[in-house]
């Protein structure tokens, strides 16, 4: 036995111990059926793949042309949510946050698996701040280090958290000032 023929043989014979006699053409009919159904999902795997080996080339090789392959990997996978979270995995894994960032917006259209797009959102934008002092402490600690647009993106995902806090109204204030 080898191959389709002895998988057909095998399951022919099991079946006609149970009772059950099939045509010969009825096994390799169902297995070709089987296939056929498993394509689009084999496609889409492959796809992941060649994206995530568009990821390690983006992160291995300095003398590429990174935006292309970057649009090229978010093109391979940007029809399917899954496809889009192992993308953002890679990207993670080989140090690329922006095309990480990029993977999760578009997975944030989809919406669909809604606990990997709070778990991608966490480690790439880190936890939510959790006491407004500490958040001013450090907003002004990045200020006085003449660290302006950290301070900035500090201070609006702390206005997102807090929108009614008046310190960080004013300290906005300041900034908008400046």
């Amino acid at each position: 036995m080898g191959g389709l023929s002895g998988i057909a043989d095998t399951l022919n014979q099991l079946l006609e111990q149970g009772g059950v006699t099939l045509a010969p053409w009825a096994i390799p009919a169902v297995i070709a059926l089987a296939f056929l159904a498993m394509l689009p999902w084999l496609q889409q795997n492959h796809r992941l793949q060649r994206a995530r080996s568009l990821v390690q080339a983006i992160a291995s090789e300095r003398e590429v042309d990174r935006e292309a392959l970057r649009a090229a990997a978010l093109a391979l996978v940007a029809d399917h949510p899954m496809g889009l979270v192992g993308l953002a995995d890679e990207a993670l894994r080989q140090g690329l946050n922006d095309l990480a960032r990029a993977a999760l917006v578009q997975l944030k259209t989809h919406g669909k698996p809604v606990r990997d797009i709070h778990r991608l959102h966490a480690v790439i934008h880190g936890p939510p701040p959790a006491h407004l002092e500490g958040e001013l402490a450090a907003i002004e600690k990045l200020l006085r280090n003449s660290m302006r647009s950290a301070a900035r993106e500090r201070l609006q995902r702390a206005l997102r958290t807090w929108p009614d806090a008046p310190e960080l109204s004013a300290l906005a204030a300041a900034q908008a000032e400046e």
